[in-house]
Order: structure tokens, then C-alpha cells, then sequence
């Protein structure tokens, strides 16, 4: 089972999250958030724009562990 305590975020630490490469393979900043009402996803991306190869999906604890500022944003 899980630990939820390993993020500030409500939902589970393995979390399905959408981010694009800049920010995982090339250190961006994390300049647009996203939290969908409807289905919960959430969105983690450098502010530019993309196309559908440079999309990632991580894990929330990843996305959190590279950027722990994003715990902020967890309302």
C-alpha cells in the first residue's frame, strides 16, 4: 500500500500526471498546473507549446520529488 504522506497531495503518490519532456529530461520549470475537475488529471508542463511526442506521463511523487514548490498547488 501506498504512503500518501510521501507527497502534500491528496491523491496517491503513483497518481498518473501528464508533463512534457522539457520538464523531465531537460530541468524546466514547471510553469503551468492543471487539475481537472471532471477526472482528477492533473498537468505539470513547462508553459510552451507541443506536440503529442514530447508528452510524459509520471508519477505524481515524480513530478513532486523533481519540484518540491509544487506541493504548494496541492489545493
Amino acid at each position: 500500500m501506498e504512503d500518501k504522506k510521501l507527497t502534500p497531495f491528496a491523491d496517491a503518490p503513483g497518481t498518473a500526471v501528464i508533463t512534457c519532456c522539457h520538464v523531465t529530461d531537460d530541468g524546466a520549470p514547471v510553469l503551468y498546473v492543471s487539475h481537472d475537475e471532471d477526472d482528477g488529471m492533473w498537468q505539470f508542463l513547462c508553459g510552451g507549446e507541443h506536440s503529442e511526442d514530447e508528452a510524459r506521463i509520471v508519477s505524481l511523487r515524480y513530478i513532486y520529488e523533481l519540484d518540491h514548490s509544487l506541493g504548494l498547488l496541492k489545493d
